[in-house]
């Protein structure tokens, strides 16, 4: 490698810890040493690297609420990297996270929803597991939009479109539903691993019963 080159990764380096990438994210990426990263980190005013493995986008593509922000981040990801099926484009990932944080607070009227909102590392998780195939794209013919779900996950339907029919269910404490039933089968729904989206579809009621339920 070229002085020229080491000094331009280096410089690359810099910016994606800036930009609040995680040590083994810039390592992955530029191949700069963990001893030099963390060198630059603490002459930044970034925060330190968090510790264990990265996740993966079947782990962050959950619910129907995450499928949506992950198809945010991913449909502009798209149009700005060069080649996504090939390889993993750090500069089109934080261009593209820029926008799909703009699409997030202009959703909410300027909030962030902290329990949906993606970082920057899992957007760099969801670009490099598409470019392994490890997401499907497919699209609504109701809303007319593409999305994108985990290939291993049986569930394919439009995330947008469950939202808003869960969305549209009517309460389970104005319909005369058994309420302990109805808390007794959400429980064992989330002890298997469903996401409140999920279970409210699944017991037809809405996303707030579920909360409500299962915060009693």
């Amino acid at each position: 490698m070229s002085q020229a080159a080491s000094s331009d990764t280096i410089i690359f380096a810099r910016k994606m810890i800036g930009a609040g990438f995680r040590s083994v994210v810039v390592r992955n990426s530029t191949g700069v040493s963990r001893k030099i990263i963390e060198n630059m980190r603490k002459n930044s005013d970034a925060p330190e690297s968090s510790c264990g493995p990265l996740s993966s986008a079947e782990t962050l593509i959950k619910s129907n609420a995450a499928a949506v922000e992950a198809t945010i981040f991913l449909l502009s990801y798209r149009q700005l990297a060069m080649k996504p099926e090939e390889e993993i484009d750090v500069e089109a990932v934080i261009a593209a996270f820029d926008v799909y944080q703009d699409a997030h607070g202009a959703a909410r009227g300027g909030k962030v929803d902290e329990t949906v909102l993606l970082d920057i590392n899992d957007t760099w998780v969801i670009a490099r597991d598409y470019r392994s195939a490890e997401l499907s794209e497919h699209y609504c013919g109701h809303c007319g939009i593409s999305f994108f779900r985990p290939v291993r996950l049986s569930q394919k339907s439009c995330p947008l479109c469950q939202l808003q029919d869960v969305e549209d269910q009517p309460s389970a404490f104005d319909t005369g539903l058994n309420i302990a039933h109805v808390r007794d089968e959400a429980l064992k729904m989330r002890n298997w691993g469903q996401s409140d989206d999920e279970i409210a579809r699944s017991l037809g009621v809405s996303s707030d019963d579920v909360e409500k339920l299962l915060s009693q």
